[in-house]
């Protein structure tokens, strides 16, 4: 697959610079297990399991499972999460045929992977691998370039010159697709947040973006250059830039 190579050579600035997810934009799932303190969970697509961490600490008994199909992320992952969540099983997979069994699990969640995957083929694995009371959850931070006119300025510089890059590449209709697959009970919910960001912490993360990097690669100097320039004009005295996010939650049942 075409998107095994992705993220080679990334993960150290992906596990280090990329967000977490507000707590109160992921706490819900929680909810859904009240009767079952230990639910089996899969991450789909869990990168350096950023993520993944979250959900051991919001499920602290449970049995959590991370997959990805890039190996260098997952050794990453692997390596971040050995002192502090040495329970986490992780393993190298492809989302559309993953090495579980037949209603093994409770919860399959996606965080922002979701769009990487050949879709149809993903629901139908899910399907086959929920119990009957199970859930899948996806999530996103997305930036909230409409709210932002730094962020709006960011998203014009990739589209100039990241090849066939449009800031509306995750304006997927999920719902409606879950919906045609068979998942029933879907909701959704918004968290719009901030963070603060150094310029040199905000230029790490860009360059952990696979946008970002077909940028350099096409453009060069010339993209590294105008980022500098677009950051100097938005940073504070202090150098910092303020990021908007909006965390979309999507929850559906089998």
């Amino acid at each position: 697959m075409e998107n095994i190579d992705a993220f080679n050579n990334l993960q150290d600035d992906y596990d280090q610079s990329r967000p977490t997810y507000p707590n109160e934009a992921i706490k819900k799932l929680a909810d859904y297990f009240t009767d079952n303190p230990c639910p089996s969970i899969l991450d789909v697509g869990c990168g350096t399991g950023i993520f993944t961490r979250q959900l051991a600490d919001l499920f602290k008994n449970s049995q959590v499972f991370g997959s990805d199909i890039n190996a260098t992320m997952i050794e990453k992952a692997q390596q971040s999460s050995k002192l502090k969540h040495p329970h986490i099983d992780y393993g190298f997979s492809e989302a559309e045929q993953l090495p579980y069994s037949d209603q093994q699990l409770n919860m399959l969640c996606v965080a922002q992977a979701i769009q990487w995957f050949d879709r149809p083929a993903f629901y139908k694995e899910v399907t086959r691998l929920l119990k009957a009371d199970g859930i899948l959850a996806l999530i996103e931070n997305n930036r909230a370039w409409q709210n932002s006119d730094f962020l709006d300025d960011y998203e014009t510089l990739l589209e100039r010159y990241s090849p066939n890059y449009s800031r509306h590449y995750r304006s997927n209709d999920y719902v409606t697709e879950l919906d045609e697959h068979g998942f029933s009970k879907v909701e959704v919910s918004e968290h719009l947040w901030q963070r603060s960001m150094h310029k040199d912490a905000f230029i790490q993360m860009t360059k952990s973006s696979t946008k970002m990097q077909s940028a350099l690669l096409a453009h060069g100097n010339v993209a590294q250059q105008s980022l500098i320039s677009l950051i100097e004009k938005h940073i504070d005295a202090q150098s910092i830039l303020n990021i908007d996010y909006i965390t979309k939650v999507i929850i559906a049942r089998v």
